[in-house]
């Protein structure tokens, strides 16, 4: 087993080798799925952007029972995807769980540009919705985010949208609060959890510091593969659904991206902002 190394050039000089010799080697950094693709012996921990659009998108459609669900359409580019990604998975929950009535009240709502007319328009006075933005433009997503900021005090709104936007430090942190901002995370540390805080501990007391997310990350990472080779041996990739349902809190759980090619973890974590923390909800 092979873990690394971080650089994607470095990362696949090493892989043709491991290739070769049937060594199974994990990304444990963001890398592209181009790096699965063809090659059954490599795994990816982090997972895409487009398996947090269906974490988001779903955790959206499983808890909205009376609140009116709106799909956002930024109709940018670098959006297009990610959009089409959120409208196949609300397509196929309504194929699977409401009949044709229901097909009505799933909206999408076209945005070429923000605007207040539509805006206003479209969230009526004493309404509860529930807003999907499959976006990572950050200009879009800030001129949404203070375009419903607008209508908090007539209307109850939330806001789902995915993990890029933790890295938008123009987007105000008290509109977030007003708005429920729910977005997904890549690994979520939860320091209520006791297993977190003695991890924790014993880093401090070696390093006289606290973890970062890669600290905790790349242990998470090597205490997962250690159990899964000591459990199941070379073969462990063939066990990883069984492996996850032995031990989820780890969370990592695999998928096979094709017949022929590599893994990655699709386990996304959705966390709501409310003032001070943000909370671990799924």
């Amino acid at each position: 087993l092979v873990i690394g190394p971080l650089y994607k050039s470095k990362f696949l000089m090493v892989t043709e080798r491991c290739k070769k010799f049937g060594i199974h080697q994990v990304s444990p950094v963001p890398l592209s799925n181009k790096i699965l693709l063809g090659n059954p012996h490599v795994s990816k921990i982090v997972p895409s952007l487009p398996n947090h659009v269906k974490a988001i998108t779903n955790y959206v459609l499983d808890t909205s029972d009376s609140a009116e669900v709106i799909l956002i359409n930024s109709y940018r580019v670098r959006d297009e995807t990610l959009y089409n990604l959120a409208k196949r998975e609300i397509e196929e929950f309504e194929m699977l769980y409401y009949d044709s009535l229901y097909l009505d009240t799933i909206k999408t709502l076209k945005l070429y540009e923000i605007d207040t007319n539509i805006i206003n328009a479209t969230f009526k006075d004493s309404g509860v919705y529930n807003i999907i933005v499959p976006s990572k433009d950050q200009v879009f997503v800030t001129e949404l985010v203070v375009a419903l900021m607008k209508k908090t005090d007539r209307c109850s709104i939330n806001v789902y949208g995915i993990e890029p936007w933790e890295n938008y430090d123009n987007l105000d942190i008290n509109h977030l609060h007003r708005l429920n901002l729910h977005i997904t995370k890549s690994f979520f540390t939860n320091e209520s959890n006791p297993k977190v805080t003695n991890f924790y501990n014993q880093y401090f007391r070696r390093y006289a510091t606290f973890p970062n997310v890669y600290g905790f990350t790349g242990f998470n990472a090597t205490y997962f593969y250690l159990k899964a080779l000591d459990h199941y041996g070379l073969y462990f990739p063939k066990k990883y659904d069984e492996f996850h349902a032995i031990y989820p809190d780890f969370g990592f759980d695999f998928y096979q991206t094709g017949i022929e090619s590599g893994f990655e973890n699709k386990f996304v974590t959705v966390v709501k902002y409310v003032p001070a923390v943000s909370t671990v909800i799924l």
